[in-house]
């Protein structure tokens, strides 16, 4: 594993500095744009790191060109570690909030622009952001239903009237089966 792991860095770093279209310099302009990507692509909707976690990354920011060179994998083993054992909190959120029923009385607000979101200062704030976040695809998933029902209602005078409240649970069920598969596949991911 670590042979392969080294190989395809010496191929990536050959590539980039050699590649026929556009060679890139390995330098620290090199490794600070390649660490602002690697965050981005690892947590794009910032729903799983937190600030911290982005700061004990950040000291690697301008070292990444040197450990390319090096086959150093340090900064790329602790950015998985890290995020692994955020994506397992965030599953461990996920599935807390979706076991109890949503109130929509609150008048709330949610930022859905990630790119207008900083990375939560804690556990606490990320979790509430995860809430929001469930509490919005379970009221949209939830019309949808009630939507679906109204026009099988429609053509049907047999098809029997669920609650908002029995949607909302159906909602919620979906939302958490298609959660629980996403994060199987994560775990999956090597």
């Amino acid at each position: 594993d670590t042979l392969r792991r080294e190989l395809l860095l010496k191929v990536i770093s050959f590539a980039i500095s050699n590649g026929h279209y556009s060679p890139v310099a390995i330098n620290d302009e090199f490794s600070e744009k390649a660490f602002d990507l690697y965050i981005d692509r690892i947590d794009f909707g910032k729903r799983f790191l937190l600030k911290e976690d982005v700061e004990k990354l950040s000291k690697y920011k301008t070292d990444l060109d040197d450990a390319v060179n090096n086959v150093d994998f340090t900064f790329f083993d602790l950015a998985v570690s890290i995020l692994d054992k955020r994506t397992k909190e965030s599953e461990g959120y996920i599935k807390d909030i979706l076991s109890k029923p949503f109130s929509f009385s609150a008048d709330e607000l949610i930022e859905t622009d990630d790119e207008k979101l900083d990375f939560a200062k804690d556990a606490n704030e990320l979790k509430d952001r995860w809430s929001k976040l469930l509490k919005l695809e379970t009221l949209a998933s939830s019309y949808n239903l009630k939507k679906e029902q109204d026009k099988a209602i429609e053509k049907s005078d047999t098809v029997k009237a669920k609650s908002m409240a029995e949607l909302e649970i159906t909602a919620r069920e979906k939302i958490l089966k298609r959660y629980t598969e996403y994060f199987h596949r994560l775990s999956k991911l090597n």
